[in-house]
Parts: structure tokens; C-alpha cells; sequence
């Protein structure tokens, strides 16, 4: 079977989140060693890292074909949010990219305006936000986000648009 999964994953401290891997056809799956994963059998496991983590990953296909990928858990310090981006079409921090969260188990992401209004949400986090509420684009300022993560507390701050 051909293992389709990233090789590296940045992880936080008891922040769970699932190694995201695609089933090409096999149908039993090893990790090792099981440290910091719910199921070892399972190809997306949860993992809450206590530490930086070299993983093996053996998948077997139906014929007994056997493919090993290693994979390697980072363990990060601290969550990085940027605080400022320029949605301007010239392709350069056109977006507010928290893809390092989007393997996150369970979270949830909320901007308001200065208002308290929610110019954008999303749960599960799979979208970058590119200024825009309702297809609309929004005005250069200062937004607010609260960034919700499943057993770990709540990211808040600030957000700015500039053009």
C-alpha cells in the first residue's frame, strides 16, 4: 500500500490532534511506538504530545504487502497566531493561515469587528480567512479572535487588515 501522510507534524503540548493520513488500500496499520496516541492500530490517530516524537507507520494491504513511512511529531513550545495581514490580490499574506492548527482534533475559530459582530468562523479550521464577511470585503482596522482548542485554554487577540 502506498502511505500517503505528511512527515513532519507540529504539535502543542496537551493540545490533541489527529496524523491526518489517506488509505490507499491497506487494511491493518501499526504505530510505533504507541507513546501519546489513542489507538496505535488506527490510521489517524489523536495524538497529545508530551515530547518531540520519531513514529513509524507500517500499513498492510489486503494481500499481506507491507509499506513503512517514519513520521516525525515536533513538539512546539507555544502557538504562534500573526497579528497582521494584507488581503490585497498580490498573493503575499493575502490570508490569516492558521494551517498549523488545521490537524487540531477539535477547534473553533471566531473574528468579530469591533462591534462584536463574527466576520468569520470556522469549526473545524479549514479555511484561511481572506478579510472578506459574507463574500463582502472589509475594511482595513482591527479585528479580535478567539481561537477555541479542545483541552487547552482560549487564544484571544488581535487581528489587523491592512491594505
Amino acid at each position: 500500500p502506498a502511505i500517503n501522510i505528511q512527515d513532519t507534524f507540529h504539535l502543542w503540548t496537551n493540545i490533541p490532534t489527529i496524523l491526518n493520513g489517506i488509505n490507499t488500500n491497506a487494511v491493518l496499520f501499526k504505530w510505533t511506538p504507541s507513546i501519546f496516541l489513542d489507538y496505535d492500530t488506527a490510521l489517524n490517530p489523536i495524538c497529545t504530545l508530551g515530547g518531540s516524537t520519531n513514529y513509524l507507520l507500517k500499513m498492510t494491504s489486503i494481500e499481506g504487502c507491507v509499506s513503512t513511512k517514519k513520521i516525525f511529531a515536533v513538539l512546539n513550545k507555544e502557538i504562534q497566531i500573526v497579528n497582521s495581514f494584507s488581503p490585497n490580490g498580490d498573493n503575499i499574506n493575502d490570508v490569516w493561515d492558521l494551517s498549523s492548527l488545521a490537524s487540531v482534533a477539535s477547534i473553533s475559530v471566531k473574528v468579530f469587528d469591533r462591534a462584536g459582530s463574527i466576520v468569520y468562523q470556522a469549526s473545524p479550521y479549514n479555511k484561511p480567512w481572506d478579510g472578506r464577511r459574507n463574500g463582502q470585503i472589509l475594511p482595513i482596522g482591527t479585528y479580535y479572535y478567539m481561537i477555541d482548542i479542545s483541552n487547552h485554554k482560549s487564544l484571544t487577540g488581535s487581528i489587523t487588515i491592512l491594505r
